[in-house]
């Protein structure tokens, strides 16, 4: 992910093990050279490991899918004295798994993208919205295929000028 002052680069871990995670990288911008802030952490001040994370970032915020941790999750940061601060760790108990395997994020709107979700089983797949008021995130929203059959909503989310592009 990048903004014209801050880069987030994820990686896939090279070697599966039972406990497989890679960091996500942050750097700054500096003149016209990256440098390097780190491995994002977590609240508790440990790495983030997430595994096949999704990244979306803005000037000031730094949204992190882990859709493998759990039922999937997405972490919520900003910007904070040269570095990342974690504010949020966000779930969702409607979805079942794989929450986070794409994040979209736009000012104050956040779009989680769910494409394994299930409806009467059948995989459709979905879209959770959150909004940001006051430093915290609420879920607003939950997006559903147009259409019967639409297999796997959700897989691809970009945030337009004038809405939500869904694929």
């Amino acid at each position: 992910a990048l903004s014209s002052t801050a880069l987030a680069i994820g990686a896939r871990p090279l070697v599966e093990s039972p406990t497989p995670a890679a960091d996500v990288q942050t750097y700054r911008r500096d003149g016209t050279a990256w440098v390097s802030e780190g491995p994002l952490k977590t609240a508790a001040g440990q790495a983030l490991k997430p595994y096949l994370p999704s990244l979306a970032m803005d000037e000031s915020s730094l949204v992190v899918g882990d859709p493998v941790a759990g039922a999937g999750a997405v972490h919520a940061y900003r910007r904070a004295d040269g570095g990342w601060e974690p504010v949020a760790t966000l779930t969702s108990t409607m979805v079942g798994n794989n929450l986070g395997p794409v994040v979209a994020l736009a000012g104050d709107a956040l779009a989680v993208g769910v494409p394994e979700f299930q409806t009467g089983g059948t995989t459709t797949g979905g879209v959770l919205l959150f909004s940001r008021a006051d430093g915290g995130w609420t879920q607003v929203g939950f997006l559903r295929p147009p259409a019967e059959g639409t297999p796997r909503f959700g897989y691809s989310l970009a945030f337009a000028s004038s809405g939500l592009a869904v694929g």
